[in-house]
Parts: C-alpha cells; sequence; structure tokens
C-alpha cells in the first residue's frame, strides 16, 4: 500500500495542499529542531505524532543498530584485479551488474562496505526510504555508501521491521524525516529514531517467517539464474579481448542497411561477439523468432489516484518496486494498447547504454493489467522458449553488447524496433530447454516472493491501521 493510500484511509491530513499547519514552540525546542516547514507539513508527519502518542511504540535505534560508512575514496582497476562496486540504485536490481570495480587494497574500511546476509539496506539520497534485505548478489560486492545499514539485534524481529519499513507506514514516516531542497536526504540518526509500534510475539513471529521464506526464494532464483548464463556461456568459447582504440570498416558496411554512420555500432568487441556467435551455432535474425516486436506510441500521462497502475521503464527491472504513479484510463485512446502479457520480453528502449538501455525482462503477472511504459520494447516470442530468448538477448557478455551497439543518439540514446529485429539469436537446440527451465522459473520464484513480502507488508500495515483506529 502506498503511503498516500495509508494516510487516506486513517484520515490523516496532508497538510502541504494547503501550505499552513500551526505547531507548539515545544516541537521546534527539542530534537534535531527542524526549521524547515515542509517536515511539518506533510502527512508521514502527523502519521508519525499518532503512532507516538496513541500505541505503545519503541524507536528503530532500541530493535537495531544503524550505521553508514564514510564517504568513499578509491582508486578504480579493470574487472580482473578488483572487487565489484554497486551504487544504491543497482543493488535494487533484479540482476544487479557492476559497472566499476575498486582495487581492494585501495579501499577504506572495506569490510564495512560489504554486506551480509539479513541485513536492511536503506537509500539516504535521492527516492529516500527505499528498503531491501541483503541477499546472494551483495555479498561479493563493495555497495555504495548512500545506503544505510540495518542490523537488527534479534533475529526473530528482522521480518517486522523489514516490513514496517517496506510498509506505507513507514515509508511515509521516513519522508517526514528527509531533508534537501533539490536532492533529498536521509541521515542515519533519523532512520535511528523512527517510532515502531510494538506487536505480540505472534505478529514477530509470522511476519519472521514470511520474510525469511522471500529471502529463499530469491536466493533460488539468484541461483537459477546463474545456472542460465553458466549454460550459455559455456556453449562458446571465450570473447577475445578486443582494444577499442580504434578500428576500421568496409565502407559497404556503412552504406548497406540502415546505414548508419555512429562509430559505436560497428565497435570491435560487439563485432567480435557477433562474428564469434555466427561460427559457433545456427543463428536466426530476432524477427524470425517473434511474432511482433512492438513499441506504443508517446502519449501524454494524467496521474490520478485510483486510476490504472503505471509501470515506470526503470522499475520494470526492479525487486518488486512500489506502486507510485496511477494513469487515468482516458490519458490515450485505448489504454490498453500499453498493456503486456506474461511471457513476453520488455526490452528498454532508451537510457544510457552502461546503464538501463537495452536491458531486458520476461514480463509476468505482476505486468499485466497495468500501464507499461512506452519507453518499453515489447517482443512476443514464437516459436522459441521465452526464457531462453530473454537469456540470449540479456546475457551480459553474449548478447546485451549486440542489443546496446544499436542505441543512437547522444544525450539520451535510443534503439528502434527495426534495429533490434536484426539482432542474431544463436539457437542452440536441446539446450535452449536447460536454459529456458531455469530461466522460467527463477521468474517464478521472483514472482512468488514479491507475492509474498506484499503480503506481510500488508499484514502488518492492518494490524497497525486497526490499532490506530481503535484510539
Amino acid at each position: 500500500m502506498s503511503p498516500e493510500t495509508v494516510l487516506r484511509e486513517l484520515d490523516v491530513g496532508h497538510s502541504a495542499e494547503t501550505g499552513v499547519v500551526s505547531l507548539p514552540m515545544s516541537v521546534l525546542a527539542v530534537g534535531e529542531r527542524r526549521l524547515e516547514a515542509e517536515t511539518y507539513l506533510t502527512g508521514g508527519y502527523g502519521l508519525r505524532r499518532r503512532v507516538e502518542s496513541l500505541l505503545p511504540h519503541t524507536r528503530l535505534g532500541n530493535i537495531g543498530d544503524v550505521w553508514q560508512p564514510s564517504r568513499l575514496k578509491a582508486t578504480e582497476v579493470h574487472a580482473e584485479a578488483g572487487q565489484a562496486f554497486l551504487t544504491a540504485t543497482q543493488v535494487f536490481d533484479i540482476r544487479p551488474a557492476a559497472r566499476k570495480w575498486l582495487a581492494p587494497g585501495k579501499t577504506p574500511d572495506l569490510s564495512r562496505r560489504q554486506v551480509q546476509p539479513g541485513w536492511i539496506l536503506v537509500t539516504r539520497s535521492g527516492s529516500v526510504g527505499d528498503a531491501i534485505l541483503a541477499y546472494a548478489p551483495h555479498f561479493d560486492a563493495i555497495i555504495s555508501d548512500d545506503l544505510l545499514r540495518l542490523e537488527v539485534r534479534d533475529p526473530k524481529h528482522r521480518g517486522y521491521v523489514y516490513s514496517y519499513l517496506r510498509s506505507g507506514v513507514g515509508r511515509a514516516i521516513l519522508s517526514s524525516s528527509q531533508y534537501g531542497s533539490v536532492v533529498k536526504h536521509l541521515e542515519a540518526s533519523h532512520l535511528a529514531d523512527v517510532p515502531m509500534p510494538t506487536a505480540p510475539e505472534a505478529i514477530y513471529q509470522d511476519l519472521n517467517d514470511r520474510i525469511d521464506l522471500v529471502y529463499d526464494l530469491r536466493e533460488r532464483a539468484f541461483q537459477l539464474s546463474k545456472e542460465a548464463e553458466s549454460l550459455y556461456s559455456q556453449r562458446f568459447p571465450p570473447v577475445p579481448v578486443v582494444e577499442d582504440k580504434g578500428y576500421t570498416i568496409p565502407a559497404s558496411r556503412a552504406f548497406s542497411g540502415r546505414r548508419r554512420l555512429d562509430a559505436y555500432h560497428y565497435n570491435a568487441h560487439a563485432s567480435e561477439i557477433e562474428r564469434l556467435v555466427r561460427s559457433e551455432s545456427q543463428v536466426q535474425s530476432l524477427s524470425q523468432v517473434a511474432e511482433r516486436i512492438v513499441l506504443p506510441n508517446r502519449f501524454a500521462r494524467v496521474y490520478v489516484p485510483g486510476g490504472i497502475p503505471h509501470v515506470d521503464s526503470k522499475d520494470i527491472f526492479k525487486v518488486n518496486p512500489a506502486t507510485k504513479k496511477f494513469v487515468a484510463p482516458s490519458s490515450a485512446k485505448d489504454i490498453t494498447e500499453y498493456f503486456v502479457e506474461r511471457d513476453w520480453l520488455l526490452v528498454a528502449r532508451s537510457g544510457q547504454i552502461y546503464g538501463i538501455n537495452g536491458s531486458v525482462t520476461l514480463a509476468t503477472e505482476r505486468h499485466e493489467q497495468r500501464v507499461v511504459s512506452e519507453h518499453i520494447i515489447r517482443v512476443i516470442p514464437r516459436h522459441v522458449r521465452p526464457g531462453y530468448l530473454m537469456l540470449a538477448l540479456g546475457h551480459r557478455t553474449l548478447g546485451r553488447p549486440l542489443v546496446v551497439r544499436l542505441a543512437f543518439g547522444s544525450s539520451v540514446p535510443e534503439i528502434a524496433p527495426t534495429d533490434l529485429a536484426a539482432v542474431p539469436v544463436p539457437r542452440l537446440g536441446d539446450l535452449e530447454d536447460k536454459i529456458a527451465d531455469r530461466v522460467e522459473e527463477a521468474s517464478a520464484l521472483r514472482v512468488r516472493a514479491s507475492h509474498e513480502e506484499d503480503a506481510a507488508v500488508d499484514h502488518l500495515e492492518r494490524y497497525i491501521q486497526n490499532k490506530l483506529k481503535d484510539r
């Protein structure tokens, strides 16, 4: 449930609509003595006061240790010589892929920049207050200091704390603690000071069991994804190292087909991957294994409460992102044109080539009956398992380089569906089923994990709301 929905159900006013609120002077004379009006105009501040005045509660700092590593100054090195570094946004990716590697020997407080199983990570700048439970893809990486670390002292409270931070109640209260005009920030002391209603032991146990299951499902999904990637990689020889210091191409390549004149399209690394793929397997173009490759038209989105949930392009590749926007059905002539169906492939067509652009994922039931961004190309497979096709296009060393080289434009590169249709897809016989089995099972496990997580959060929200309404 979104913070806005929680505030409406609890009838907590959002004073920012009028811009006026009255406060006793005592509020400004204690604690951090916050003087910026925005702190007190948010509905989250009113909800915080209700929790503190009406419910038995404790502070998050009494349940766990909250801290933040010092700002990072390190030496960037090649992947072979360094340790992967994940930014705050990458930590929330379904399949985090490092873009930087740091020299361990020149990274101060290295151990404090790594995370352990069961730690809760909370964003502290930009989109503040997003929480995730650290699991397998995070353990071998250096994690950005833009994530606060929360170690719950008693493991039986971990599920409760995590569900609370993921809930609309927790998010609303955290929003009242942030500060900053352009880029919002949250300090470790703010998180430690969050009031948490106490609950019966049965609630703690139930939520802990649910979140333990979520953790196990995501761990299993990650391992299956790695197995699928390994099966695909082992089918081909290693890609030779090619230095992109400069390269030449026959003029005929620039004057045929799409007549691309941008040098990156012909980069030597992607050209070597294509040569390798074509020499080691039979190949079909994406258009030959897709029923349709669809890109809806742009439209002016009108956001309204209670509308159709909107899925932004970046959220599609995140672990259980919160739904924050709802589109009016009248925003487009036929809003269902922007719906997708499970087992379609969703390909990001815009963004930076080192970021989201060219990323691929499988559509699931959690994407259906939602307005999916027009920045996503829809690929409808035929005569090929969706899981295999997703990996063939999205494999980080053998697939994605062939997709991102299609991007054109300077500030925000984009990929055209007609270019994507020509991407070579290796056909690997029975191996395709083995790969697809793992990819599709991993996707199903992630869906189940998100359902279980949402159920835990909903259970806690209902408990807190009922307690507040009874007072």
